[in-house]
Formats: C-alpha cells, structure tokens, sequence
C-alpha cells in the first residue's frame, strides 16, 4: 500500500525553500499522552526527501512551483493497509504552520491525527552553521581583551538596583535540588557525606561531616564557569584553551563571581505555556516558544536579566523514574541561542543542562553549552529544581523575582555548587 505525502509551503522565491528544515510537533499517543514528533525535511531544487530524525532512507519528494507557492509531493510503499496524508502549511512570514495527517489504524501507529495538529519549522542547524553563529553571537572583546566575567559585566549596580525593588512580600523560594546520594542512571557519581566525627565525646565536642562529590553532572545545582567548555581550541574571548591544565583553570575560573549574583531573575515555564505538567523526552522548545512565553507572562527579558527554563525534568522523574538526560531530554534548540543573544541575558538557567537530547546538530554534542559559554559568555546554571518557584510564580502571577546566587570562591574552578534564591 502506497502512503502519500502532500506538503505545500508558500515562499517568496524558490532559493527560500532550499536547504534543510527540522519539522516538529507534539500529538496525543494512543493512551492520550503528549508524545513530540520531529523530522527533517531536505530540499534541493526540483526534489526533495523528507527523513526521520532517527535516520533511514527517507521519502522522496517531488517540488512542484506554482509562482509563489511550492508543493512537495511524495509517496511510500507499506504494508498493513495503511494511508497516511500529511498537508504542511508554512504561513507566510512565519516558521509555523499545521498539519492534517490521517490514516486507517491510529492505535497501529500509536499516534492518535485526528485533526490539525500545530507544529513548527525551522532551518535545520548544522555544524557549518553553529561555526557562523560562533561569531554572529560573539561577545570577545566587548568588555576588553582580559574580562573574566563574559555576559554578567551586564549586572550594571543600575540593574541590581532594579532587580531589589522586585521584593514586595519578602517570600523567598530555593531553586536548588536537594543533594541525591542516591546512584540512578541520571546521577552515576552521587553525592557522599561522611560523618568525621559525632560530637559526643568530652576530647571531640563537635559533630563534623566531610562532602564529596562531582558537581559537574545531571543531578548536582551548579554554576558552569565560561572554563567548563572550549570551542577549536578557544575559550570564551578567544583565551586559548591550553589555559585549562592538570591545576586548574587559569583563566575565566569561577572565583570571578565571588560576589555573586543580584539580578532580575525571570521564569520561563514552558509546561505551563503548553498546559502539560512537563514536557516529554526530547521535546524541543524554539524561539517561537520564548516569544509566546514573553506574550503570555506579559514580561520581556532584557539586559542582564537572568532566565530560567522549565521543562518540567524533576516533576516527570518523579513521577516516572529517572533516566539519562544526557541521552534524551526536553531542551533548548539551538536556534534560541541567538535570541538570547538580542535579549543580551546574563545568566541562564534550566532544570536540567539546557540541551536538547539528541544534540539537533550533528557532530556537537551540547551546541548551546558551546554558544553560550564560549561565544557569548553567559555562565549557566544547571540541574535547578524549579517546581517550588513554578508554583509559587503561579501563584502570584509574577514571573519576574529578585534572584540572588553565590558559587564557592575555588582558585582555578571550572564550576560550583550552588543555591539560588529567589524571593517576591
């Protein structure tokens, strides 16, 4: 049986639908759970293939011009009976659209098309295009040859001025996870605490304990230094990366930010935005996405600013159990990089490490880590627990909150643990 595909996108000129394009969506599986759906859709010319994103031959697709609109048609042989016919609808002077699909056995497939479905289309990153956005995005040079601190030089004492006002009750809420000693699949280095010595005896009348762990992680709250990561052997203002060795590193360590961070911080719930609890595994979250948050809150992040993305990550391990967000997790896509870059953020934060899992660019395993730390210089903040402050934001319908943040003072420290507060 023949599967047809019908796609139709509405163009200014037929070089704007060259090249590669990321298709994503979410639907409802048969069991009535979000389920995100993403291909890649190649198109060169008079043809095309349209591709899952878990590889394959793809389907082969036929462009069709009629002046400003073009038609992509395909067709693929399978067994079973099944008919499947998507419409994809690109409105003009915008990267989103909706898809029709139908088919004979819904539950057979596991996806439930019942009628349209949005969904969003994005130029598909690639390794060409992250090394063009290294320097599109670069922050080298524009606080001096020898700055330290990268994107935070934008918590002007003006800011943090701005950013006190924000506490009207005095409420304050922690954005940091408890620390798990517990070993799971998410957490294969936990954290350990050891009791030196107990305080109940006449010659040692203190209880001391010792902490061990490795912060740099998937479970740990912690602060990645701008010496966590390099990019063709360059850190963050162009420092050379043999600046990191066996002591340390030498330049951009995390005692630069010793005195901490005072800024507005900002809560982007993106399952909220959604209507969803959290959002499922490998869930991308686009510009698109950023803007309708913005809309939403009725709140625009600006200078300095310092952004937290939820997903949801510890609301969903709770409720389903661990599992390795280095292999699968909701995230960030790349193409958000830049619109932090034009909202100049200081600081970024999410309830995980930030990435989409798998990586949208081959190649690069953490594209964001790279644009972020090492081009624009922005620390981040990872493995936050956000659901206290989700509720609390809620609540008041404020998403905006003084945050306030201090790593350890480690000479020559890629990183800290660390406790960020935020308080209404």
């Amino acid at each position: 049986m023949k599967i047809l595909l019908f796609l139709a996108f509405s163009v200014a000129s037929a070089q704007d639908i060259n090249g590669r394009w990321t298709c994503s969506t979410e639907t409802l599986d048969a069991s009535g759970v979000k389920r995100a759906l993403s291909q890649i859709i190649d198109v060169k010319g008079a043809s095309g293939v349209l591709l899952s994103r878990r590889g394959g031959a793809g389907i082969p697709l036929r462009v069709i011009q009629e002046g400003p609109k073009f038609t992509l048609l395909g067709e693929l042989d399978f067994e079973g009976g099944e008919h499947l016919r998507w419409y994809l609808e690109l409105k003009e002077g915008h990267l989103q659209g909706r898809v029709w699909a139908l088919h004979d056995s819904p539950k057979k497939w596991g996806v439930d098309w019942t009628g349209p479905v949005d969904f969003v289309l994005q130029p598909a990153a690639d390794r060409a295009m992250i090394d063009t956005w290294m320097k599109e995005l670069s922050n080298w040079g524009r606080w001096g040859a020898n700055d330290q601190l990268g994107a935070v030089n934008l918590i002007t004492p003006e800011v943090r001025q701005r950013a006190a006002k924000l506490v009207q009750e005095g409420f304050s809420v922690s954005l940091s996870r408890d620390a798990d000693a517990v070993r799971a699949v998410d957490n294969s280095r936990p954290f350990e605490k050891r009791m030196l010595s107990l305080g109940n005896d006449a010659n040692d009348a203190f209880a001391t304990d010792s902490y061990t762990m490795s912060f740099h992680g998937a479970s740990l709250t912690h602060l990645d230094a701008m010496s966590h990561t390099s990019s063709q052997g360059k850190l963050y203002n162009g420092y050379p990366q043999t600046e990191i060795n066996s002591t340390g590193a030498h330049k951009l360590a995390v005692d630069a930010y010793k005195t901490g961070f005072f800024s507005r911080g900002i809560l982007m719930d993106i399952p909220r935005l959604k209507g969803a609890k959290y959002l499922e595994i490998s869930t991308p979250i686009y510009p698109e996405d950023l803007d309708a948050w913005e809309k939403s809150a009725g709140i625009k992040v600006g200078p300095g600013d310092i952004v937290f993305i939820r997903t949801g990550r510890w609301a969903r391990r709770a409720e389903l159990g661990a599992w390795d967000t280095d292999k699968a997790a909701a995230g960030l896509h790349v193409s958000c990089a830049r619109w932090f870059k034009q909202r100049d953020i200081a600081a970024l934060g999410s309830d995980a490490h930030g990435e989409l899992m798998p990586s949208p660019v081959a190649g690069i395993e953490y594209p964001m880590h790279q644009l972020l730390l090492v081009a624009m210089g922005v620390p981040m903040f990872d493995n936050c627990d956000l659901e206290a402050l989700s509720v609390a934001a809620a609540a008041r319908k404020r998403w905006e909150f003084l945050l306030t943040a201090a790593p350890l003072s480690v000479p020559l420290g890629t990183g800290s643990p660390l406790n960020p507060i935020a308080t209404f």
